[in-house]
């Protein structure tokens, strides 16, 4: 008799989704940390630490609560099976299980204790003590949503290994259900801050060799290169782009007991001397962006992989949020599609669509094909909703969908421009532009630095940021800054240093490099272009000469009298 045949296959990408996001979970339990700001919540969550001899034990006590290491996702035993082929899975297993960990030098005790003490003392920053009542809001908030831990700072400092550091507050820009441009002040955890005694900050003990390396540097130029390709493969066919970014990203993590013990701050009150401990990752942290990436990293090739399986049906298998996606809406079909030009790299064809991330920020791109738009609207938000836990109906501490609601409305429809890591693409003119309100923020810097002549070391070092960035879209633009470094390096001495006229000259100039930026780059110009002519060009002390791929030469003799007057590399220069 025949032995029986098992004829049993391996479960389809939907299929695995399906029953990832129908298995059931355990209710979400009340921890037994208090997460308020009171006398009372600082001692019963000191009291629970000291009786669990240990920030790892009491944690461990509180199983399947809003503070239990990987509380934010699904149990990793469920996920295994879709992510196992995943490089980075080792590490968002381990992140899951055992919280956000990196290696550390240590520092004896008794420097630890005065770091802790004179940091204490120090409180923070006058960023922060600039808008106060919004640094409070955000620090109370912090406790509220179970993010830090409220301790009394003599318990605090008896933990064994706990360190302080300070915060400050940076305003950024956001955008809003309506797809406004907002300031947001931002909270930062400056763990780069040095110790009294020991000379030395957290993040300068981390030892860099074991964080992962980040991806998300180059997230831009893969998208230009990206949109560019499908423009040459199909000249009069709409490139649709969407947005979806996670909400609190970094708060999601939770960080290793050994790590959160290493990450408090102060916390001003009229009458308490108090610390918060963070139970999650916060900004500031040198490791951070590699950790999320991590994640953030797997959920983007877990949605390219849906984008390509022509089994996935979005219209019976999406996130809960797929009814609040906005309708698509092109440009007006009057508007000419611009040319993409040939590239010197061969672009990989993925006419099913691609996404891409940096950091938390999602792009998804693609041609505007049959059955691609679906796709392209609901990838990211299901990938998203499989590996996260979902809401419960009776979560014991306020918790926040994993995808950000306002940023959903306002960017996650289907368009042919969107505002994308400060930058506005253009996907139908084959654009990118700097936005209008950091274009008139950074010129009204550089007029200011005109006006008065004068700079110091912040500000100079803010502007370079910012320039920096604008080169992004003009890189020789970046030949333009060495003397605006210069002066930043100068002023770190000084409260305050003289602007030269060259220099101002170099503002000028700039302020011409951002009124371009405003008025938009093509994108074949940010691409690794086939060169339509090449340029051989040599110098010497006596004259220049230049050879094209066409056939046509040149050479300039350097009159005797101006002859030994320039170095080598600027003839060189010269000559390019």
């Amino acid at each position: 008799m025949q032995q029986g045949v098992n004829h049993t296959t391996a479960p389809s990408l939907p299929q695995l989704i399906a029953s990832i996001i129908n298995t059931p979970l355990p209710k979400i339990q009340k921890p037994s940390f208090i997460f308020d700001i009171s006398e009372e919540a600082a001692i019963n969550n000191f009291n629970i630490i000291a009786k669990a001899k240990g920030l790892h034990q009491a944690i461990t006590n509180q199983q399947n609560s809003p503070i239990s290491l990987g509380s934010e996702f699904r149990p990793p035993y469920l996920l295994e099976p879709l992510l196992s082929w995943h490089p980075f899975w080792p590490k968002l297993r381990s992140i899951m299980e055992q919280g956000v960990n990196y290696k550390l030098q240590p520092i004896n005790e008794v420097e630890r204790k005065e770091d802790f003490q004179a940091a204490l003392e120090y409180g923070h920053h006058k960023s922060a003590k600039r808008n106060y009542k919004v640094f409070m809001n955000s620090l109370q908030s912090e406790v509220e949503l179970g993010y830090a831990l409220p301790l009394l700072a003599k318990h605090a400092i008896t933990i064994p290994h706990a360190e302080l550091a300070p915060h400050g507050l940076t305003s950024q820009h956001s955008i809003n259900d309506k797809g406004e441009i907002i300031s947001k002040d931002r909270i930062t955890h400056d763990l780069s801050f040095p110790g009294k005694a020991s000379f030395t900050s957290i993040n300068n003990r981390i030892e860099d060799d074991s964080l992962v390396p980040c991806l998300f540097g180059k997230t831009m130029v893969r998208c230009i290169h990206y949109i560019v390709g499908c423009r040459q493969r199909h000249p009069k066919t709409i490139i649709w782009l969407a947005i979806q970014d996670y909400k609190s990203a970094y708060r999601r993590a939770h960080l290793n007991p050994e790590v959160s013990v290493k990450s408090m701050t102060p916390f001003p009150h009229p009458t308490l001397d108090l610390v918060i401990m963070f139970l999650r990752m916060t900004f500031g942290g040198k490791p951070n962006a590699s950790e999320w990436g991590c994640i953030s990293e797997t959920v983007a090739d877990l949605a390219n992989k849906l984008l390509v399986c022509d089994s996935w049906d979005p219209s019976t298998l999406h996130s809960p949020l797929q009814n609040k996606i906005p309708q698509r809406k092109a440009l007006d079909s009057s508007i000419p599609f611009a040319p993409a030009y040939e590239t010197s790299v061969n672009i990989p064809t993925e006419d099913k669509g691609k996404t891409d991330v940096y950091i938390d920020d999602n792009m998804a791109i693609g041609p505007d094909l049959p059955g691609v738009p679906e796709k392209l609207e609901a990838a990211i938000p299901l990938a998203i909703h499989a590996i996260t836990r979902p809401l419960d109906d009776n979560e014991p501490i306020l918790r926040h969908n994993m995808i950000s609601l306002s940023k959903l409305l306002a960017n996650g429809s289907l368009t042919e421009t969107k505002t994308f890591l400060g930058w506005l693409l253009n996907t139908r003119e084959l654009k990118i532009y700097l936005s209008d309100d950091k274009y008139k923020s950074w010129s009204r810097q550089i007029d200011t630095i005109l006006l008065t002549k004068k700079s110091n070391h912040e500000e100079l070092d803010c502007l370079i940021g910012r320039l920096n960035h604008a080169g992004f879209i003009i890189p020789l633009a970046r030949h333009f800054l060495s003397r605006i470094r210069g002066l930043k390096e100068k002023a770190r001495f000084h409260n305050m240093v003289s602007v030269s006229n060259i220099i101002r000259q170099d503002l000028k100039l700039w302020k011409k490099f951002l009124t371009q930026a405003k008025q938009g780059i093509n994108m074949n110009l940010l691409t690794f272009r086939l060169p339509t002519i090449v340029a051989v060009t040599d110098a010497c002390e006596a004259g220049l000469g230049i050879l094209l791929s066409n056939g046509m030469a040149a050479r300039w003799e350097i009159p005797k009298h101006l002859q030994q007057r320039a170095h080598i590399n600027l003839l060189e220069f010269l000559g390019q």
